[in-house]
Formats: structure tokens, sequence, C-alpha cells
């Protein structure tokens, strides 16, 4: 029989390479452990963010835009969105394109431009994994801001490459775009008037789609919101109506309220 002996400095190597191993590990989980921390805590920041900005929405929509709950849920906004950028840009987290959204649209409201349309680029990135759907709410979002920015060539094309990224197979994709398109309506009509050809070819656009659509409920619902979405924003310019081809007008005349139920 042969036997092996293993010397004291052999034991003393083992140990040493599985202390070493433990330590790596260790530092490995605690990173690891910390990133899921700071992960719950932009969750909650973000959901934070979702609750101040509503708060403001309704106090706005009740007539309420300025004293001192409206700056102190202004500052309460401002901090939260500035402490979600840092850790979205001080951390390699997994965030979904909708928490990027809200952020994006915090950032903005508190006044760092910059910021926003960083976060907006973000969103756009992780909305490509995500769906095509996901990939349209970002990419038209990102729109909307550049249209606040004064950059309406930008957000033209932006929207346009997202629109032709979605599918335009079934009603509900029809209406995706629909809603896009009027929107965009919109904010072409208060930045370049509604007399403007891209508008009024919007307007086209919307009309066709809503002819396009296969059900007749699909097509009520369709023109409602786009008639409704053009007046709740032009509520003081009549012109804004008439983009939107008269059929459209007609189609609701002739359909009963409860259609979109």
């Amino acid at each position: 029989y042969c036997y092996s002996v293993i010397t004291i400095p052999e034991v003393s190597a083992v140990i040493s390479i599985a202390a070493l191993g433990t330590a790596v590990f260790g530092i490995f989980e605690r990173g690891n452990a910390a990133k899921r921390t700071e992960r719950i805590r932009l969750t909650a920041i973000v959901e934070k963010l979702a609750t101040l900005r509503r708060e403001l929405v309704d106090l706005a929509s009740g007539g309420v835009t300025f004293g001192d709950r409206i700056e102190v849920l202004s500052a309460a906004l401002e901090v939260s969105a500035q402490q979600a950028f840092s850790l979205m840009q001080a951390h390699e987290l997994a965030i979904t394109s909708a928490e990027c959204r809200e952020v994006a649209v915090a950032l903005e409201q508190a006044g760092y431009i910059e910021n926003a349309e960083t976060a907006w680029n973000v969103a756009q990135e992780s909305a490509r994994a995500e769906g095509t759907i996901q990939d349209l709410h970002a990419s038209r979002g990102c729109a909307y801001f550049l249209y606040r920015c004064q950059r309406e060539a930008e957000a033209r094309s932006l929207l346009e490459d997202a629109l032709t990224r979605y599918p335009n197979d079934s009603d509900r994709d029809r209406l995706e775009h629909i809603q896009s398109l009027s929107h965009q309506l919109i904010w072409e009509i208060e930045t370049q008037g509604s007399s403007s050809q891209y508008a009024i070819g919007l307007g086209n656009r919307i009309n066709a789609l809503i002819d396009n659509c296969s059900t007749p409920r699909a097509r009520i619902i369709a023109a409602k919101y786009a008639v409704q979405i053009s007046d709740q924003r032009n509520s003081n310019d009549q012109a804004s109506v008439s983009t939107v081809p008269a059929s459209v007008d007609a189609s609701l005349s002739d359909s009963p309220s409860s259609s979109d139920s």
C-alpha cells in the first residue's frame, strides 16, 4: 500500500485558498446585495414621483396652481427626481421603460431638461427589449418632450420612425396609431397653427385610420378620441377641429353615446 502524507504547509495552502474564495464570494455578494437595495429604493422613489405628480394634477384640475401646498409638492418632486436620476447613473440597475418615463417627466417638470432627455433616451433603449407597445410609448413620450422643447423636426422624425416600427394589423394597433397621431396633431396645432400643411396631413391620416378600422365600435371610439383630444387642448381655437375631416363628426352624430363603453 502507498500512503500519501499531507504536510502542514499543504493544509495551510488549502485553508488559505478556501478563505480567499469565501472572501471573494462575500465581496460579490455584498455588491449584489447593494444593487438589490438600491433597486428597491429606486422603485419606491418612482412610486413616490407618480403619487406627487398625480396630486399636482388633481390640484391643477381643481384650479389650484400656486400656494404653499403646490410649493411643497413641487419641492418634493424635484428632490425625488434628482434622487432617482442619481441612482440611475451611479448603479447599473435594471430599470423598466415605464419607470424611466416617470423619472423623465418629473425631471422636466422640475426644470432639469438635459437630465430629462437622458432619461428619455434610457427609456427608449429599455423599451426596445420590452415589446412593440412599450417601444411606441417611450418613443412618442420622447417626441412630445421634444415638441415642448421646440424641437419640432426631431419630434416628427422620432414619432414617424416609431409608428413605422409599430404594427398596423388590427383595430388595437390602429387605435394606438390614432392616439399617437392625435396627440401629435395637438402639438402641431399649438406650435405651427391649425392651417399648417403638416397638421392638415395628420388630420387626414387619422381619418384614414378610422376608415380602416374593421369594426364600427373601433371607428366610433377612434373618432370620439380624436375629436375629444382636439377639443380638450384647443377649446379656444375652433379651427383645430376642422383639421379632423368632417366625416369624423358625422360618424359621431350617428352613433349612440354608450357605444364606447
